[in-house]
């Protein structure tokens, strides 16, 4: 950092497709440059989220992504025996950052094949239906989330 850089706003508002602000520091000499720049124009479906995150793309629905993931996730900590690694794996956060709107699938794929999905379901729901006399059975537990789901009427 310079001694003359000043703080300026963190404003990246376009008005009238012009820069108004920077973001960061910027020196002064810079801002009469930085007021007459054009900001470039993105349509909404640019591939940014929120916080300039990326997004999935716009031909890849989510039930894709999804399913990407849980082949990526199970792929990968197949020989994987502790269960913190195994739902510490990145397509298994991923998969938890899609919301509870993946809960349907989650339940569709624990149904299909008994998996340990009870991590996630936990972090989705802010439930945990199993008994604990049936916690480290995969079988016992997958049918607890299922009967909670269905006494809930969620549909997968």
């Amino acid at each position: 950092m310079t001694p003359t850089a000043t703080k300026t706003p963190p404003i990246t508002y376009a008005r009238r497709g012009r820069l108004i602000g920077c973001r960061g520091w910027c020196n002064p000499q810079d801002k009469k440059r930085h007021k007459s720049l054009k900001m470039p124009r993105r349509s909404v479906m640019s591939g940014m989220g929120v916080a300039g995150t990326a997004a999935p793309l716009v031909d890849e629905p989510e039930s894709k992504l999804f399913s990407s993931l849980v082949r990526q996730w199970k792929d990968e900590t197949l020989t994987l025996s502790s269960i913190e690694e195994i739902a510490l794996h990145p397509a298994y956060q991923r998969i938890i950052g899609m919301g509870p709107a993946v809960v349907p699938w989650i339940l569709r794929e624990l149904e299909a094949e008994p998996d340990q999905w009870f991590w996630a379901l936990r972090a989705l729901t802010g439930e945990d239906p199993v008994d604990p006399g049936a916690r480290g059975r995969i079988a016992e537990m997958s049918r607890s989330w299922l009967s909670w789901a269905r006494h809930r009427g969620i549909r997968w």
